[in-house]
């Protein structure tokens, strides 16, 4: 059935217009054999992310983390107020939802030890969200739509909550781990990709069983899932590299 993304129903996306074998239907091996072999990297990897995991430095609130806390809670009241809590199980509002608790842990000087644990996850998973969403899903989308429906998806991705959670995101993340800098470390990583990871596997086997195929190119019922999870891995780690130089010369 069409998901109402505002209580308006201005906009629907019908999931069930994916290819039903995507969908339905029993997991391919290739999918649970990479998916554990993933967890078993993880695991064989936690003894390096302990040791070279740091805390952030004391930070001083300034202007800008109030800023950016008001306008990371009030997007999540907003959501609350015209949408519901339901958004809060996607990949981009637990985004979002991990650089609003930074700014608000640097505004009262909440725990550094769980400000360090999302400092990368903040600015990977915003990474994501922008290159995803306008070059993979947008597409794919659009693709399941008619005219009218394509026009009314741009104008659903022109509203100011849209534009909020999949594009000013990326500054908003990238702008708190400038303010309050540190060099990034294996752990960082290792984080990141942890919580991608127990994100796919709460999607995989809560929300998709339920027909909330939010994100279908993760789909275990396709020989190109090994593919897939082995890119989004990839893209976790050029994306560790990318910003570990480029926030070193802030």
């Amino acid at each position: 059935a069409p998901l109402p993304f505002f209580s308006d129903g201005e906009m629907e996306l019908d999931l069930s217009k994916f290819p039903l074998w995507l969908r339905e239907g029993p997991w391919r091996m290739e999918a649970k054999a990479t998916l554990a072999t993933i967890a078993g990297g993880l695991a064989l990897t936690a003894p390096r992310a302990r040791a070279t995991f740091v805390l952030d430095p004391p930070a001083t609130p300034s202007t800008w983390d109030a800023v950016g806390a008001l306008y990371g809670f009030g997007i999540l009241g907003v959501m609350f107020a015209s949408i519901g809590p339901w958004p809060l199980a996607s990949y981009t509002m637990v985004s979002w939802t991990i650089t609003t608790a930074r700014y608000g842990l640097t505004l009262v000087g909440g725990s550094r030890f769980v400000a360090s644990v999302l400092r990368f996850p903040s600015v990977a998973q915003h990474t994501v969200v922008v290159a995803v969403w306008w070059l993979v899903l947008v597409p794919l989308l659009s693709a399941t739509m008619n005219g009218a429906g394509r026009a009314k998806f741009a104008k659903f991705n022109r509203r100011p909550f849209l534009v909020s959670v999949h594009l000013l995101d990326l500054p908003l993340a990238l702008a708190d781990a400038s303010l309050h800098p540190r060099p990034l470390v294996f752990a960082d990583l290792w984080l990141a990709v942890l919580i991608a990871f127990l994100y796919v596997l709460f999607y995989l086997a809560v929300l998709d069983p339920r027909g909330m195929h939010f994100y279908i190119i993760l789909s275990p019922r396709t020989r190109w899932a090994p593919l897939v999870y082995g890119a989004l891995l990839a893209f976790y780690a050029a994306i560790f590299h990318f910003w570990k130089k480029k926030l070193a010369q802030c």
